[in-house]
């Protein structure tokens, strides 16, 4: 299935290229935050200090816009069902590369409230297509501070592309949840120390490449693609424009013979 091809911006690209390409774009971000941006909940506190972090999740929120955008870009029911697989099987490839982040963005895209509404779209795609779906979605669920992915991560072996995210709620956790000073007054080194080890986990991840050819020209199709996402308000207007509240089956799918 990862050799499904697919006008992608004008350019066919096969599944497991874009995973790819998606895998070492994440990976590149991730690779520029600097240590001293995971220190004292800068991303909330002082954006300044922390740029690559606020940038990261930024364009974790485009990236999910992107997805819910190229879906709703069909036409058609049928248009919007091959895209929602396509998008499934590259989250499912990325999910082989250990690329968390892109996983996570993807599976936000396609569980919009304004994606998961198109029931004559779902329902052209496949029971095995949705309970992939639905395994991925456990994967990436944010219940108990993302549990699921921590465990995952754990498990595989670098190169891997974190959801940065992950840490920086175990980082507010360590701020919020230890003093800097101990009982006597003094330095609490406890709580350096775990500070320290989440981040040495992360310069890990930094450290470890990927070995795959970079791809210029889809690189950047998806970065384009990213910019010009549709905004939330729009995503749902786009989604009631495409299925009304009062459609019935027979008024979406008199067209899909177009597809």
């Amino acid at each position: 299935s990862s050799g499904i091809n697919a006008e992608y911006g004008g350019l066919p690209v096969e599944c497991e290229v874009l995973a790819q390409q998606l895998t070492i774009l994440e990976h590149w971000a991730l690779t520029e935050i600097a240590p001293n941006e995971f220190l004292d909940k800068a991303w909330v506190k002082d954006k300044e200090r922390a740029p690559h972090i606020c940038s990261i999740m930024q364009r974790c929120d485009k990236m999910s816009n992107m997805v819910a955008s190229e879906v709703l870009a069909g036409e058609t029911a049928t248009g919007r069902a091959k895209t929602i697989t396509r998008w499934i099987t590259v989250a499912k490839l990325c999910r082989k590369h250990n690329n968390f982040a892109s996983l996570l963005q993807i599976v936000a895209g396609l569980t919009f409230s304004a994606i998961q509404r198109l029931k004559f779209t779902w329902s052209l795609v496949t029971s095995e297509m949705k309970n992939e779906l639905n395994q991925l979605k456990d994967v990436v669920s944010v219940s108990n501070r993302f549990k699921n992915m921590k465990a995952e991560i754990k498990r595989c072996d670098p190169p891997c592309v974190p959801y940065v995210g992950v840490y920086l709620a175990d980082l507010i956790s360590i701020e919020e949840g230890v003093q800097n000073l101990n009982s006597n007054g003094l330095i609490n080194f406890a709580k350096m120390r775990m500070l320290a080890h989440t981040i040495l986990e992360i310069r890990l991840y930094q450290q470890t490449h990927f070995e795959v050819e970079v791809i210029a020209e889809v690189i950047k199709h998806i970065l384009v693609n990213c910019s010009n996402a549709l905004s939330e308000d729009k995503i749902f207007e786009r989604s009631y424009s495409l299925e009304p509240r009062s459609a019935r089956p027979m008024s979406t799918e008199s067209s899909t013979s177009s597809a």
